[in-house]
């Protein structure tokens, strides 16, 4: 079996992941589907997994190269993230708990990815139908 090569770097895919968790913020706040929260929230929920994954590749690579102060900076700057996926994760547990949003932690992520502009012709789609569902296989193995 030949080996996977990926031939986006990292920061292409942090970038589209944080565009894609803007955007499921936008639609979460004018949203009264249970079941398209869900799906938003598992998305939100994997493009954080992405983005932590990219950041430490990103930092492996600069490690390897003996640029630490670097290296922690940047773990500094990204360092909300693992608290927003594991409270994104444990609302996604209880199955949206009578709906109690995480809001505070939307906010949190909301105000980290401020600097991000989507336009209103975006062509982005709704990447995070059927993601709940997705979710849910993924934990179950």
């Amino acid at each position: 079996m030949s080996r996977l090569i990926n031939t986006e770097p990292p920061s292409k895919r942090r970038n589209k992941a944080a565009r894609e968790i803007v955007l499921c913020i936008r639609t979460a706040a004018s949203c009264q589907d249970q079941d398209q929260l869900l799906d938003l929230m598992a998305h939100i929920a994997s493009s954080l997994e992405i983005i932590e994954g990219c950041i430490e590749q990103s930092v492996t690579a600069w490690e390897k190269r003996n640029y630490w102060v670097k290296a922690d900076r940047y773990r500094m700057k990204w360092e909300w993230v693992q608290p927003a996926f594991e409270a994104v994760i444990s609302y996604l547990e209880s199955k949206g708990g009578a709906g109690n949003i995480p809001v505070e932690t939307l906010l949190e992520i909301a105000e980290e990815l401020g600097g991000i502009t989507i336009s209103p012709n975006h062509r982005m789609g709704k990447p995070w139908t059927g993601a709940y569902s997705i979710w849910q296989l993924r934990s179950i193995s």
